[in-house]
């Protein structure tokens, strides 16, 4: 190890009490005025990646130097997504749903890139609009698979791993701002985005003492092919064209809907040495369309 390094590892463990043992990747970068930005060398995990956020956030995180796995049950456009992030990346195709799925997928990215650092929780469906009356049991059930229970599989599975590398990580779960709020034509996704978020709270305490960070992003309407899917299913029940588009854009204050890459943005920093003492908390992407808690 470079002797610079050195000394500004041992004036921080001193500063801090810390043991050498204790250090993660944050505190050296903490001691060592690394580029807070910067995850060179990370492994990030994405789940949901073949378009919209999920693959946003994936080439925000290969820009930012990250080594990629990008998974989906769409194997070939998380293909596309891992080429889109640089050589060094991987694809994967996984039903998050599916325990196996999971678990074999997070031990092929540890035995092929060696450590998990990063997972974004991205992988999600909307679902058929209905009223919360005529919602049918499977609707709900195949729903809370995907968004919760598949989002809880994939943190357990990463998070092992990050606890064995002992060297702390981030996770960030994509839940919704109708999570906060309620939908009262898509109620089971609206509740399984309330369960991701409150998962992202229970874990946050679970994982801290390990130097894992668990947040969670709460977007609103974000200009991706799940709006277009909306837009159609609108369409199909009698709405005019662009009609429901427009209504929500007009809905937002700031006048449109967000961008991937302001999405993208937010993770990053999640997932940065900047945020190293944020944990437990979401970040509400809504354009004030959403104020408060």
């Amino acid at each position: 190890m470079d002797a610079a390094l050195v000394r500004a590892r041992y004036r921080y463990r001193s500063n801090e009490g810390m043991r050498e043992d204790q250090m993660t990747d944050t505190d050296t970068a903490l001691a060592t005025g690394v580029s807070a930005g910067s995850l060179s060398g990370r492994v990030a995990l994405v789940t949901g990646a073949a378009a919209g956020i999920g693959a946003g956030i994936a080439t925000a995180l290969a820009g930012q130097g990250a080594i990629v796995a990008a998974l989906d049950r769409d194997g070939d456009r998380a293909a596309a997504t891992a080429e889109a992030c640089g050589s060094s990346a991987l694809s994967l195709t996984v039903d998050v749903s599916r325990e196996e799925d999971v678990a074999r997928a997070v031990g092929q990215v540890v035995s092929e890139a060696g450590r998990i650092d990063i997972l974004i929780n991205a992988a999600g469906v909307l679902g058929e609009t209905a009223s919360l009356m005529e919602v049918p049991a499977s609707e709900w059930n195949r729903i809370f698979a995907i968004n919760a229970l598949g989002a809880f599989l994939c943190l357990k599975e990463a998070a092992a791993h990050m606890i064995d590398g002992a060297r702390g990580g981030s996770i960030v779960n994509v839940a919704s701002i109708a999570a906060k709020e309620g939908r009262m034509d898509f109620a089971p996704y609206a509740a399984s985005k309330a369960a991701v978020l409150s998962l992202t709270w229970s874990s946050a305490l679970r994982l801290a003492p390990h130097q894992i960070r668990v947040n969670a992003l709460c977007p609103a309407a974000v200009d991706t092919e799940f709006w277009q899917r909306l837009e159609n299913i609108k369409q199909e029940q009698g709405s005019e064209p662009g009609a429901t588009r427009a209504a929500r854009a007009a809905a937002i204050p700031l006048g449109r809907f967000a961008y991937p890459r302001e999405v993208a943005a937010a993770a990053l920093y999640l997932c940065s040495d900047d945020a190293a003492f944020v944990t437990g908390t979401s970040i509400d992407l809504t354009g004030a369309a959403h104020t408060g808690s």
